[in-house]
């Protein structure tokens, strides 16, 4: 693991705790350019970290192309951490109930599988409004899955959640 800042970087939008998560621990808005400072950059011995970032920006224009333009992320799993050289990065999708159609299955890993296109793990939250009767029994429902599953490492520390706003400027900025 990297070692620990003991102070907040200037402009960080998060630190990481003694165990090595993201804090706070509460959900972190961060941009792709803060994901590439801080998670990429920031971790100049890593072998892994740059191919993963850039297998995650072709996700992340792929799926804007196939799915929808504008959408939220949580992102999760060892590349969220201090981990120096992570496997993969976790995201779930928050995506309007209106874009979902079979191309998504690309961008999804299947049960206890791996995405083979992608270094990404990805899930999906199917966003009704709040006035359907899908929005608790879907939404709802996912949403606290998600937040409990993301807002715990393996051993139920808590950690933060990072939450990304994902827009065609971004990634082409972030590539």
């Amino acid at each position: 693991m990297a070692p620990l800042p003991t102070e907040e970087p200037p402009g960080a939008a998060f630190v990481f705790d003694e165990k090595g998560n993201p804090y706070p621990r509460d959900l972190i808005e961060i941009s792709l350019a803060e994901v590439e400072r801080l998670l990429v950059d920031g971790f100049p011995e890593s072998v892994t970290r740059k191919g993963i970032y850039s297998g995650y920006l072709r996700y992340l224009n792929d799926f804007s192309i196939a799915v929808c333009p504008e959408w939220t992320q949580w992102l999760n799993g060892s590349f969220t951490t201090a981990k120096i050289d992570p496997q993969d990065i976790d995201v779930v999708n928050f995506v309007d109930f209106r874009y979902i159609t079979p191309r998504i299955e690309r961008f999804l890993t299947p049960n206890h599988g791996k995405n083979v296109h992608y270094p990404v793990d990805g899930y999906l939250v199917q966003l009704f409004p709040q006035n359907d009767e899908r929005f608790l029994k879907i939404t709802c429902k996912r949403l606290q899955y998600w937040r409990k599953w993301f807002g715990n490492d393996r051993l139920d520390n808590k950690k933060g959640i990072m939450q990304v706003k994902v827009s065609p400027s971004d990634i082409s900025h972030g590539a």
